[in-house]
């Protein structure tokens, strides 16, 4: 018999403890071919996969066969999907099926779904998750078995409705002050950028005489500036391949191309695939602090 799995964190001694199956048993329900199709999303929760495709702007594999033996689903239910043990359970917002390869739980009448859907995306209740098993090593899938492994709180009922009411409030509010941050970054990159361009084209004398450069893009310039082709100030002008280098994941050297540029920073990331010393020494471009790198991406 598998053992529990202790929380990271402590509760209040006057809330209850429960089996987590007492609250939440499993539902293996078959939706009919007629139900619209969900998907179980970390950002949205469950949905209907066409509204998850609109809100993601991308067009997602859809399931045409085998649909008698997707698990139904209803408002108010939760799934563990494939990608709970990074994000939590899902609370299902629209009624329908779901891949069979999912987990259904049917939540007892006397919870107060919002509280539970704050505690399955807490980092203590993941945490507590990722401790249930080896699946993660072992790229087994997550199932109600690890899910019975965690006993569940059980606050009273009107302190369960208190802290979903609070944590509605308090996420909105924050998620409006997150959204205007993000607004004023962006405007702040823009006048940043609107800084460099006006700078490095038009000078710091306001007062300078100007001429029209002969440039369209460039427009005029101060008068006193010459105006010249790149190619008369450079050492070597070069571009990349232009055919596929053959990858190698054990090579000792990275392959950059126009997805490592950011924000005028070469970035090396997990997925930058590698060459081996053969395949670098054909194809190298030799690059030193003075080098300009200019990307059709960009």
């Amino acid at each position: 018999m598998s053992m529990k799995v202790k929380w990271p964190c402590d509760f209040p001694n006057r809330w209850k403890m429960f089996p987590s199956k007492r609250l939440f048993p499993e539902s293996k329900e078959r939706a009919p071919e007629s139900d619209k199709q969900l998907s179980a999303t970390q950002d949205y929760g469950v949905i209907a996969q066409a509204e998850f495709m609109r809100l993601a702007g991308r067009r997602v594999v859809q399931l045409n066969q085998h649909l008698d033996k997707r698990k139904r689903v209803e408002v108010g239910d939760f799934v563990i999907s494939m990608r709970s043990f990074q994000g939590g359970l899902e609370r299902a917002w629209t009624d329908g099926g779901i891949r069979s390869s999912y987990v259904v739980l049917k939540p007892r009448e006397d919870l107060v779904l919002g509280y539970y859907q704050r505690l399955f995306k807490s980092e203590d209740y993941i945490q507590a998750l990722q401790s249930t098993a080896n699946f993660i090593r072992d790229g087994q899938d997550l199932n109600y078995q690890n899910f019975v492994l965690i006993d569940l709180p059980y606050p009273p009922v009107s302190e369960q409705i208190q802290i979903a009411r609070f944590l509605d409030h308090e996420t909105t509010r924050i998620d409006a002050l997150i959204a205007e941050q993000e607004r004023l970054i962006e405007l702040l990159k823009e006048k940043r950028q609107a800084v460099i361009s006006h700078a490095v084209t038009k000078g710091l004398d306001p007062t300078a005489p100007m001429r029209d450069s002969g440039v369209e893009w460039l427009g005029e310039v101060p008068k006193h500036w010459e105006v010249s082709r790149l190619k008369y100030h450079s050492s070597r002008i070069g571009d990349g391949l232009h055919s596929t280098p053959q990858y190698d994941e054990n090579g000792d050297y990275f392959f950059i191309n126009g997805n490592n540029l950011i924000e005028g920073k070469i970035s090396v990331a997990p997925t930058t695939r590698k060459v081996s010393e053969d395949e670098f020494r054909k194809h190298q471009v030799p690059l030193d602090s003075s080098s300009i790198l200019i990307s059709i991406n960009q």
